[in-house]
């Protein structure tokens, strides 16, 4: 036998849904921000297997509070930051095709534009943008390393 709320009640009351209501969850919004960096003659160590270090990281420091890079736009209402590690994360993401594979100590120089989405939700109720704590993606499509160009040391 099958016991429900029910056949515990005894009288045939409606099934109700305990689960809370599911709501339409809130529309994105993206707002482009960019990030320009020139690059010269950054010391970079490949190793055998293909990947690669930095000899410095202060390249990529920005002109921001502590050296974190300001991304502003003018959809935008604040300021967002990003840390070095991530401008760093970027570049390599898009010039780790171009990058030597044989071993050995080289230079990297280059001009980076970087495109990142702020991503903000809509709440689909009442219109309203919630843009306080947004996610902050690299759009691929949007970004570029220029004239990137690599010496053997």
């Amino acid at each position: 036998m099958k016991i429900t709320r029910r056949s515990v009640l005894g009288n045939e009351l409606p099934d109700y849904n305990i689960d809370p209501p599911e709501y339409e969850s809130p529309d994105e919004v993206r707002y482009p921000a960019q990030i320009e960096l020139t690059f010269n003659d950054v010391e970079v160590n490949v190793e055998p297997n293909g990947s690669w270090d930095y000899a410095d990281y202060s390249w990529a420091d920005g002109q921001g509070p502590r050296g974190k890079w300001v991304l502003e736009s003018d959809d935008l209402s604040e300021k967002f930051y990003l840390d070095r590690n991530e401008v760093i994360e970027g570049i390599d993401s898009i010039i780790s095709p171009m990058m030597p594979i044989a071993p050995g100590t080289y230079y990297i120089s280059g001009q980076a534009n970087l495109t990142y989405d702020v991503i903000a939700e809509r709440d689909p109720d009442t219109d309203e943008v919630y843009i306080h704590h947004p996610t902050i993606e690299l759009n691929y499509n949007e970004s570029s390393v220029d004239e990137f160009t690599y010496a053997r040391h």
